[in-house]
Order: C-alpha cells, then structure tokens, then sequence
C-alpha cells in the first residue's frame, strides 16, 4: 500500500515585509518628502527623496488648484530650494524648527513664490546663508494677489530675509516666527517688502557683524509701499564689534543709511502696537529707530524702546523727513534727561533731581520734559514745563 506523506504548507506572505517601488498618486491631497523613503525595508508611497523630485511632479503632473490643494509633509533633514513660482495652493508642514531645513543650496534663495501663490509654510526652518536672501517674492505678473502664511518658521539668512522684486497686492501673515539677517554682499535687511504684511507674537533681526563685509544701512523692516502691521513682536536692528556705519538718515527713494530699526518709504503705512524695538551699537554710531520719508505714515502706539550706541555716538527715536508720524513715547524717569533726538512733541521724560541739575523752583520737584526742535542748539533738545526753558 502506498503511503502519502502530507507535508504541511505554512503561508507566510502575513509576516514577510512587503518590498517594492513607491506608488505615486497622482491626486493625493498629501505627499511626503523624506531623506530616506524606505522604513525597515517598507518603501513609503506618496513620498519623495528631493525637493526638486516633488517640485517638478507638482508642476508637472499634480498642478494644485484652490479646489484641489496639496500638503507636503516634510520629515526631518535638510532639504534644497523651493523654486515655488509653479507652487501655488501648497503647504510645507515640517517637523519643527531646526529639525526641517529648506536650503538655498546653490540657488540665489532658498524660497522663491509668485505674487499671484497662495502658500502656508510651517514647523520649519528657511535657511540661506552667503546666498542673497531666503525668501523672495517675484515680480508681478498681474492677476489677483497672493496669500502667504507663515506658522512656527525661523528664517536664517545674509543679505535679505525677505525682499520682493516688484510691489503687488499680495497678502503675506506670519505667527509665532522669527527673521535674523546678517550681512552679505555689504546689505543687512531683514525685511524689505512693498506689499502688505501683517506679524503677529513673531521677531524680526537684522545683525551687522565686523567679519561679513562692510555695510551702508541695517534694517530689519524696510517698508517701501503698502502696508505692515505689527502687534506683540520684537524688531531689531543690532551691529557688533568693529561695525562703523555712516549716520542714520531717511534719503530719497530706498537711500536709507546707517543703523535704523524701521524705516517707512513715501507710499508706506507701518502699524506697530504692544512691540519692542531695540536699536543697539557696539561701536560710536549715530543710531536712529523709526525713519518716515515724506508722505509716508507711522502709528506706533504702546511701543518699547531699547536703544544704546558707544559713547560718541548719538541716539535719534525719530527721523521725520515729511511724513505723518504718530508715535508718542513716555521715557523712563530719571535725575537727567535722557540723551535722545525725537520730533517736536514726540517724546516727554520726567526728571527727578533737580537740585542736582540747578532746575528747582521750590525745593528738588519733579519736572515734566517735553522734546522740541526750536530747543536745539539752545540748551535742548527738551521744553522744561516748570521752568518754561529749553534744558
């Protein structure tokens, strides 16, 4: 009798990985960019490797629409430049600052959008250094404005941070984020911009340091039209050791010179509310924070002032070149006045020693000082209220 022998077949294809190439969905609503798309020897689908790998399917296959918009999932590493002028109705949602880095590579910036996009960039860092900026907004190519949003992004670069190359009516919110600028190429800008722009709880810098190259101007907000407003931020304007920079001044046109924290262009309506502005020199400049050239508008309410320079050197709040200025400002108490220029009505101080200064009417009482130009040269720059003199 022939016996059979039953072997039995264990199916093993539940506990093997599953291997293979990627599947790209040509309509997901998500894609993934990774340094690695293979996870314990699982290829991820929807995921890409490069970010010019992702950037030419968007141009090239899944061209977002408003009604069909595209969220790029990026992990952790460093990334190359988003060229984004085809980006348009796209989110770059990172993995935090610091831990998703989008690099200008060998590219002039790191992020380059069009006027017309709409983009939501957060979670990540934007970084270009010895390159001309990390962000820039393209010049105009007619149509409706666009609308960025920038959440949790710190942006690191010389030269500019952001800069446009031509006004348009774009829109562009930044939360939570932070701009520092160094110098390259002889320019520290942190935020150069002519459309408009709102910052929200969000810091921007602009540093001079003596190694990255001589500089004619250190701004961090440079406004040459449109509009920005600011409300619970920080803005800087910082030059370290060895820094010499010419006198802070507001010329025609862009020839804004020396250390200014903002300066305010002919067409420009600046907004800053519950905000400090720190303007701070190692070396003797002549420093200046809020510039407006004429027809230009500042309101600057409910804002703070951190402002130091070398002993040589002089401290200006307020360049006004013709504009409409307000920006009223109360200086901390003290036995001298502080040693600011400002406008006309701009500023008042509160002295607390006049017997020491030779001021008292009737004993060592308090004295209310209020700036006025027609005061200097004759003992000013401030209008003693008590003794009716220019001190």
């Amino acid at each position: 009798m022939n016996k059979k022998l039953f072997v039995p077949v264990v199916f093993l294809s539940h506990i093997l990985p599953a291997t293979g190439f990627a599947a790209i969905d040509n309509n997901a609503p998500v894609v993934q960019l990774r340094t690695s798309c293979d996870v314990n020897g699982t290829t991820l689908d929807n995921c890409f490797t490069s970010m010019s790998d992702v950037l030419g399917w968007i141009s090239g296959t899944r061209q977002p629409t408003e009604a069909s918009p595209l969220k790029v999932d990026i992990g952790p590493g460093t990334f190359g430049r988003f060229h984004g002028y085809n980006g348009c109705y796209v989110t770059l949602s990172g993995s935090g600052r610091k831990h998703t880095i989008i690099d200008r590579g060998n590219g002039a910036y790191a992020i380059t959008i069009a006027p017309n996009c709409k983009l939501d960039v957060e979670h990540l860092t934007v970084q270009s250094i010895n390159g001309l900026g990390a962000i820039n907004l393209g010049s105009s190519t007619g149509g409706d404005g666009g609308v960025t949003t920038w959440s949790d992004v710190e942006v690191i670069s010389t030269a500019y941070g952001w800069t446009e190359s031509g006004c348009s009516d774009s829109k562009h919110y930044w939360f939570n984020s932070r701009i520092e600028t160094h110098t390259g190429f002889g320019i520290t800008r942190a935020y150069s911009a002519c459309s408009e722009t709102w910052f929200f709880g969000s810091e921007v810098t602009a540093i001079a340091n003596a190694e990255d190259g001589y500089t004619g101007e250190v701004f961090a907000v440079g406004m040459a039209g449109d509009e920005a407003h600011f409300y619970g931020s920080s803005i800087r304007a910082i030059s370290g050791p060895g820094v010499t920079l010419p006198p802070a001044e507001m010329g025609g046109g862009k020839n804004v010179k020396g250390l200014l924290a903002i300066s305010v262009g002919a067409t420009a309506d600046v907004h800053i509310h519950g905000t400090g502005i720190d303007v701070l020199s190692t070396e003797d400049n002549d420093i200046a924070a809020l510039g407006v050239l004429p027809n230009g508008h500042l309101h600057a309410n409910e804002a703070a002032y951190n402002m130091s320079t070398g002993p040589a050197g002089t401290i200006t709040r307020i360049i006004d070149s013709g504009g409409m200025v307000s920006a009223p400002y109360l200086w901390k108490q003290g036995a001298e006045p502080p040693s600011v220029n400002t406008i006309t009505g701009g500023d008042m101080a509160v002295e607390t020693d006049c017997a020491t200064s030779g001021c008292q009417t009737v004993g060592t009482e308090t004295h209310l000082l209020i700036s006025n130009n027609n005061c200097v040269g004759s003992g000013g720059p401030w209008f003693d209220i008590v003794t009716g003199s220019c001190r």
